[in-house]
């Protein structure tokens, strides 16, 4: 009847056919992003990275990029633990590299992500500069 919280996609599904369970109770993340000057910083990229253990599973990354007054939305997100980074410029993808990550460890901030979570984190993005 669809008034389920979550929904078993398994019932009647044949052996090697892929599986899961699918749950509307996935956190959010909103929040704003400024830059070094303290100002909203527009149109930078926002990517929620799982920990360390969980990187090795690319439906776990998400990634947006703010509005021209700095703010974004991440929905959907599985419970777990992550780290939210900010990039004034980062090449598409370059968020799931382990080297690219390692020299930017410390600028992420850590998110717990509970069911039905919404987090509003406050972000200052990584300038530019610091990529080269």
């Amino acid at each position: 009847d669809g008034s389920e919280a979550t929904r078993d996609l398994t019932e009647g599904v044949r052996a090697g056919e892929i599986t899961g369970v699918v749950s509307p109770d996935g956190g959010q993340v909103n929040g704003t992003v400024q830059n070094d000057a303290y100002q909203p910083a527009g149109r930078v990229t926002v990517a929620l990275i799982p920990n360390a253990e969980k990187r090795n599973v690319p439906r776990l990354y998400k990634v947006t990029r703010t509005d021209p007054k700095g703010n974004f939305y991440v929905m959907g997100v599985t419970p777990g633990e992550y780290k939210l980074f900010a990039w004034e410029q980062i090449e598409n993808g370059a968020y799931m590299d382990p080297e690219v990550l390692k020299r930017y460890e410390s600028q992420g901030q850590a998110v717990s992500i509970i069911e039905k979570s919404k987090e509003t984190p406050q972000l200052v993005a990584i300038p530019a500069e610091a990529m080269k």
